[in-house]
């Protein structure tokens, strides 16, 4: 078993919070840390969750740790926002694994804070 996942420091706060504590129920060490610092070479790494666009609006190319999280076996999941992938290179394109996010901004109404509605798809390797 592979014992960490990396949850980029690039993601939403609330994304951070939610990985985090799942990760201790499921017995994995979640590592926040920039992808570009993180070191892939202990091949300990189950996962990674990257935040496309970042949580500051910024959009970064995520191609050499893509490459280096399937260069030893793990999987990467894309948060992402649908309005942006209208006008953006979709996660599958990049080589993600996996996408998720929120439907929300699309009309659903919160109906007093949730739920409201999210999409995860993944690769067609995976169905």
């Amino acid at each position: 078993k592979k014992p960490k996942f990396l949850i980029s420091d690039k993601c939403h706060p609330q994304t951070i919070a939610v990985c985090s504590s799942r990760a201790d129920g499921l017995g994995l060490e979640a590592v926040v840390s920039s992808e570009a610092d993180f070191d892939f070479s202990g091949n300990d790494v189950c996962g990674v969750i990257l935040q496309y666009p970042a949580t500051d609006g910024s959009l970064n190319d995520y191609s050499s740790v893509i490459e280096k999280t399937h260069a030893v076996n793990a999987k990467v999941v894309m948060a992402t926002d649908l309005l942006a992938l209208t006008k953006i290179t979709p996660p599958g394109e990049l080589g993600a694994d996996i996408a998720i996010g929120s439907s929300q901004r699309f009309g659903v109404p919160m109906g007093y804070g949730g739920p409201h509605a999210a999409f995860l798809a993944t690769a067609d390797k995976y169905k």
